[in-house]
């Protein structure tokens, strides 16, 4: 360990703490007056730089606070003037407006893109003897204003037709008919006049009991029962 410790404030204050000690009476550590009053100066200038130092270091933190709030009193001042040139531009000022503040106009919204195909298509029966039809489609929640258009082709039927739309990813199908045999449906995600690609079909077999009641057939596996829609089958 160095005798003179190595930070400066412990450094000042070893040598605060001795050279009053060596200067009563320098012969005795085989010092001069010379020497110690030498010290004595050199002792008070860092003293003072050091004071100086701390305090400039203070002052600059204060002057930092001080500059990043009134800067952030410009930005929220300012930007309420920006938006009041704007709301003047959009209303009897004229597009012109921009120009002569010299700020950008807003830019033209982006269209929506059409939705994603709906995919992963599965039916099941639910207690009223119903078709219920569910699905998945990726970015497409109603608040983005996708609804779904549901097609279906029964046993005999020459081509797909509209059965109805949904904003959900699902969908009830309450008009299958006694005697059917098999159903086919298909999904398209909408948003406003763009549609999402057609979803692959669906194969749902039916089986009948004897009051009625429909079930699906537990024999047909619904992943080889699943076909690619045919641009021919829609309607």
């Amino acid at each position: 360990m160095p005798t003179v410790p190595n930070r400066k404030q412990d450094m000042i204050n070893f040598f605060a703490a001795r050279i009053p000690l060596w200067s009563a009476d320098p012969a005795s550590v085989g010092l001069t007056p010379e020497i110690c009053a030498e010290l004595s100066a050199k002792l008070s200038e860092a003293q003072t730089d050091l004071a100086n130092q701390v305090a400039r270091k203070a002052s600059a933190k204060t002057a930092t606070a001080t500059s990043n709030q009134s800067a952030k009193g410009l930005r929220s001042f300012g930007g309420k003037q920006i938006n009041s040139i704007r709301a003047f531009a959009e209303g009897s000022g004229g597009p012109g407006v921009y120009a002569i503040a010299e700020i950008p106009a807003p830019a033209d919204p982006s269209p929506a893109p059409a939705p994603g195909e709906p995919y992963d298509l599965d039916a099941s029966i639910d207690n009223n003897g119903d078709v219920v039809l569910t699905f998945k489609a990726d970015a497409a929640s109603a608040h983005t204003g996708v609804f779904f258009e549901i097609r279906r082709k029964l046993d005999g039927d020459p081509s797909f037709s509209l059965l109805g739309s949904t904003g959900t990813k699902s969908f009830t199908d309450t008009g299958i008919a006694p005697g059917t045999t098999s159903a086919v449906y298909n999904v398209t995600a909408k948003r406003g006049e763009l549609s999402s690609p057609t979803s692959e079909n669906i194969y749902v077999p039916f089986a009948r009991g004897g009051n009625g009641s429909v079930s699906i057939k537990s024999g047909a596996a619904k992943s080889s029962a699943t076909t690619k829609k045919k641009d021919s089958d829609a309607a």
